[in-house]
């Protein structure tokens, strides 16, 4: 019984290991507009997102902010997104929130 004890807890600890790394790649972008969509993303949504939108939020985060603020701020140039679907899902939530 230990063990699982101490497996679970590792597992807790990577979750919110995790979670600590995602908001620190998400909030700390450097424009202030940025920070405000994903913060509000990552506080409200991102623990009960599906795996699947999870990892479209990552990769999400590897875009430039440039391209970032130009999708989500400007709301410009959807065509040349590959995350087209994510970027749509923090507007939405986005919007709901105000």
């Amino acid at each position: 019984m230990l063990w699982y004890y101490a497996r679970y807890e590792l597992l807790v600890k990577t979750i919110i290991m995790d979670l600590s790394r995602i908001h620190w790649a998400a909030c700390r972008r450097g424009m202030l507009e940025l920070d405000v969509i994903l913060e509000r993303y990552v506080k409200h949504r991102y623990s009960v997102a599906s795996p699947q939108e999870q990892q479209q939020f990552v990769a999400l985060l590897q875009a430039n902010d440039q391209d970032l603020f130009t999708w989500l701020v400007k709301r410009e140039q959807w065509h040349e997104c590959p995350h087209l679907s994510m970027v749509h899902i923090l507007l939405e939530h986005a919007n709901s929130c105000l």
